[in-house]
C-alpha cells in the first residue's frame, strides 16, 4: 500500500465516525464501561484530526503485528506537533510518552486509531512482536 491510499481509507473511516471509537475518544473516554488499560487522543488531537490527517505532515511506517496477524500503522508526526497527541483516561494524566498516532484495520473495526508511545513501538519491533515492512511513500 501507499501512503496515498493508506490516508484515502483512513479519511474514508473518519468521514464514517468510525475511526476513533469511543474508547479512544477524549468525549467518551471515561465511560466506565472500559475495562482495562487503554489510551485516548487529546481534546485536541481528536478535534483536529481531519485537519491533521488532510496535512499529511506524517510519516508512516508499515508492520505486520505477529500478536494479531494483521497490519499495524505508525503515524509519526513531522516536525513534532506543539500539543500532545494521547492520554491514560484511567490516570487521567497528559504523558509526553503517547506520542504516535497507531492505525489498525481489524474485521469488527475497519481502519481505527488509538495513541502509543515510540518507546514500545521500539521494544516491539526487538521482540519481534512487529515486523517492519516499510515507510509509505
Amino acid at each position: 500500500m501507499n501512503k496515498e491510499k493508506f490516508i484515502s481509507k483512513i479519511k474514508n473511516a473518519n468521514n464514517q465516525g468510525t475511526f476513533l471509537s469511543k474508547k479512544h475518544d477524549p468525549n467518551f473516554c471515561f465511560n466506565t464501561e472500559f475495562t482495562g488499560f487503554y489510551t485516548a487522543l487529546t481534546l485536541q488531537m481528536s478535534s483536529s484530526l481531519s485537519v491533521f490527517i488532510d496535512s499529511q505532515n506524517y510519516d508512516v511506517l508499515m508492520f505486520v503485528n505477529t500478536s494479531y496477524q494483521n497490519y499495524y500503522y505508525e503515524i509519526i508526526p513531522n516536525p513534532v506537533l506543539s500539543y500532545k497527541i494521547g492520554f491514560t483516561p484511567k490516570i487521567n494524566y497528559l504523558n509526553n510518552n503517547w506520542d504516535r498516532l497507531i492505525v489498525v484495520n481489524s474485521k469488527a473495526q475497519g481502519y481505527h486509531c488509538h495513541v502509543q508511545s515510540s518507546a514500545w513501538i521500539s521494544g516491539s519491533i526487538s521482540s519481534n512482536k512487529l515486523i517492519l515492512i516499510g515507510v509509505l511513500s
